[in-house]
């Protein structure tokens, strides 16, 4: 109470027995002039005894704007000191309060929150007072910033790049810090997010926004569970389900994965198609994410809470609860992760203690992490410049190893910049023999650039990104070759060199290559092996200005010393976009050397791209399938074809009307292990007994599904009794490819044109027809 409050105490007593007593009146007046003086000689207004009101504080400016208040930078006029003021206007509460019942004690929950709790990661109150029309918290400032700028690209908004490995570990071990602080008391944040982290000067991190907090000890202000951010809810929320700190750890994981790579691991054009991606928990991990982060993010992103590490309800964890996180090798500094990271600066309150005031607590990048970033601003540079790059560029760029080049790949896609044909040239510099811009290539070189285009791991190729190609840009059309085989390859040689003369000629926006030529490159003969030298020989010399895509299946470790093809073994799939048009590369799960674990998150990622595609139908969606997908009745030939894409779940996504959404997919185009190319339909009227044999498939595969995961009821669209009669929707074709196919994107279909290598070099253009002349069709 201190000396004041008890003298006063004592006054009050004195006074209620004998309220005339002039000397105890004297002595009140006395005591209220001490108390006033002591209050004046306060020189900060963090002090709680110091009374603060708005006409104490000077608006210098908007920090940030929320649903119902907003945050503006205040100086107190007598202290001289910064705070951030967070408004709330009680007419906008109460004409919010009206379709979000609960923000009152949500107001109430986060001043409850941090007027009881003191951490160095949690943003401190100051005060909280009110006048007639609004409510007001003085929290602390942190001129740092959010961290969800830090993700963005210097000088643009809009491009986010995450941060380097050192500021990522950092941050997530300060976010590691205030999650054990919270859950030790019983508070659940449930908006772990960038955008909910402050920095201090130094670098501190805090959490902020604690108003959808869930306290499991004074549970009168508990709202709803389906709170947050959707790309960071747990699989838990987004089914109103009862989350206690395992939801934390989930969006925990979330932001590991957004610092190291700039966008969220489940980002999608709707929350209900995130609600889609999260509950799969189909991960995909681009090349800049080295392995012990890639491992932590595994780890806390289970879609069973109790699975997710730090559970207290996971005996994996012996116990320690959050203390595993810590011990995991990732925040360990001795962990090198490819010679990438460096030493930290130790994060600990004592050591921030013992460093000079305007020392920052952990440094911005690395020497080699810096460098990194500027070659891939000279890759820009340099391509802009139109001239050849000088012999200092050529050997950093040489000297890369494969995490360091992923890094510059990574900013470079990011930026956008991966599309053009001179930066991406420059990026691959060192994964060939070739120099730079040179007109022709060797076999090598070739598969270097054309491999090295896609991020195996990410399953996306640079370049060809949403981002980047998302939007529909007209008519426009694509070259597919397929079915290059070892058989007659004395006659195709010269017909694939006129036909890529044609290709360069008619210049198609897209190249796709499908070959089952490349399957076994280890057994080949020696004729063979030439003839597949030679083939990726001519690959080469298509223009650099036309993409090029490997839709095929290929086992590279055994023929190749490249860095770049020796991590990825059998080809696995990928998705690109062109001119808002979707592409999805399905994986060869015949090759040898596949788990059935790989099989299945192949699988499972090929149904999520083809859901995702169903319920964000404003595109075209393409399929190029190795022929392995493709199954004939050799016994009534090419007549009576069916095609297998998958599995049950798959043809579901694909071709069926899906709760009302109609499938985008326009055609399947694979190449052809028959004499002619031909178009197909995706699903033929089977005899009974495939009937039957269909359908106790599909009984025994929902089984599997409910097995897996309890949330398969939505995501897997038809019922298995309704997939036998599906046929395949008008706008699609199913198209088998001999050689050589010309396909005409348009708005809302595709058109394709079969032909031989001989009338693709011949070809002299191909003639679009306009979008008003097909609406009749």
């Amino acid at each position: 109470m201190g000396k004041f409050g008890e003298a006063n105490e004592a006054i009050s007593r004195g006074l209620a027995q004998d309220p005339g007593n002039p000397d105890l009146r004297l002595q009140e007046r006395r005591l209220k002039e001490a108390r006033a003086r002591e209050i004046a000689a306060i020189k900060t207004a963090k002090d709680p005894r110091k009374r603060v009101t708005p006409a104490d504080l000077e608006v210098l400016g908007t920090l940030g704007e929320g649903n119902f208040s907003r945050i503006a930078l205040v100086k107190h006029r007598q202290t001289g000191e910064h705070f951030a003021l967070k408004i709330l206007e009680k007419a906008q509460v109460e004409r919010v309060q009206k379709r979000h019942p609960n923000v009152a004690n949500e107001i109430s929950m986060e001043r409850r929150i941090l007027s009881r709790l003191r951490h160095p990661n949690v943003v401190e109150l100051y005060h909280a007072f009110q006048d007639c029309s609004c409510l007001y918290m003085l929290l602390e400032y942190c001129a740092g910033g959010e961290v969800w700028q830090r993700l963005q690209a210097e000088g643009k908004s809009l491009v986010s790049v995450g941060v380097p490995y050192t500021l990522a570990r950092f941050y997530t071990r300060e976010v590691v810090e205030a999650l054990i602080f919270l859950h030790g008391e019983g508070i659940v944040h449930r908006d772990v997010k960038p955008e909910n982290m402050v920095l201090t000067a130094r670098g501190r991190l805090k959490l902020i926004d604690f108003g959808t907090a869930k306290d499991v000890i004074e549970t009168d202000l508990n709202g709803p569970d389906f709170v947050g951010t959707p790309e960071y809810m747990s699989p838990e929320a987004s089914r109103s389900q009862e989350t206690f700190m395992e939801a934390d750890l989930w969006a925990l994981g979330c932001c590991l994965y957004q610092f190291l790579v700039g966008v969220s691991p489940f980002r999608a054009p709707a929350p209900y198609l995130v609600f889609l991606r999260s509950r799969r928990c189909c991960l995909r991990f681009p090349a800049v994410v080295p392995p012990h982060a890639r491992d932590l993010i595994l780890k806390l992103l289970r879609r069973r809470p109790q699975e997710r590490l730090g559970s207290s309800r996971n005996a994996m964890n012996d116990a320690r609860g959050h203390a595993a996180i810590l011990s995991h090798p990732f925040f360990s500094s001795s962990s090198t992760e490819g010679d990438m990271p460096p030493d930290i600066t130790s994060t600990t309150v004592a050591s921030e203690e013992r460093l000079p005031d305007s020392s920052p607590l952990v440094s911005e990048a690395s020497p080699r992490e810096a460098q990194l970033r500027d070659l891939a601003a000279q890759c820009i540079t340099h391509a802009m410049s139109m001239r050849p790059p000088g012999s200092e560029f050529v050997e950093s760029m040489l000297g890369l190893k494969m995490p360091e080049r992923a890094v510059v790949l990574h900013l470079l896609e990011r930026h956008g910049r991966l599309g053009e044909p001179r930066v991406l040239r420059l990026a691959q510099l060192g994964l060939s023999s070739s120099p730079p811009f040179s007109p022709y290539s060797t076999a090598e070189s070739a598969k270097s650039r054309i491999l090295g285009r896609i991020d195996w791991s990410g399953k996306e190729v640079y370049g060809l990104s949403r981002a980047d190609q998302g939007t529909y840009i007209g008519p426009f059309f694509l070259v597919y070759l397929g079915g290059l085989s070892c058989e007659n390859n004395e006659h195709m040689g010269p017909q694939l060199q006129k036909a890529i003369g044609g290709i360069n000629r008619l210049r198609p926006r897209l190249v796709v290559v499908s070959s089952t030529l490349f399957e076994q490159a280890n057994t080949m003969s020696n004729c063979e092996a030439g003839w597949h030298n030679e083939v990726w020989d001519l690959l080469g010399r298509i223009s650099q200005s036309i993409p090029i895509v490997f839709a095929g299946a290929a086992d590279f470790a055994a023929e190749t010393s490249n860095e770049v093809l020796d991590r990825h073994g059998s080809m696995r799939g990928c998705a690109f976009w062109y001119g808002g048009m979707r592409g999805l590369v399905l994986p060869c799960n015949d090759t040898g050397g596949v788990s059935s674990d790989e099989k299945t998150k192949e699988d499972d990622w090929v149904v999520e791209e083809l859901e995702q595609a169903c319920y964000f139908n404003s595109q075209n969606l393409l399929i190029f399938a190795p022929h392995s997908w493709f199954k004939c009745n050799q016994a009534s030939h090419t007549s009576q074809m069916e095609v297998e894409i998958i599995n049950k779940r798959v043809r579901k996504w694909a071709l069926g009307n899906v709760h009302g959404h109609e499938s985008c997919l326009r055609a399947i185009i694979a190449p052809s292990v028959f004499s002619e190319s031909c178009s197909v339909k995706a699903i033929r009227d089977r005899r009974e007994t495939d009937l039957e044999s269909d359908s106790s498939s599909d009984q025994k595969s929902d089984e599997d599904d409910e097995g897996r995961e309890d949330y398969g009821q939505e995501t897997h669209g038809l019922d298995a009794g309704c997939v036998n009669s599906v046929q395949a929707p008008t706008h699609v074709e199913q198209v088998l490819v001999r050689e050589a196919c010309i396909v005409e994107v348009y708005r809302n279909r595709v058109r394709c044109t079969f032909l031989t290598l001989d009338q693709l070099s011949s070809k002299q253009s191909v003639h679009l027809a306009p979008e008003l002349s097909l609406e009749g069709e």
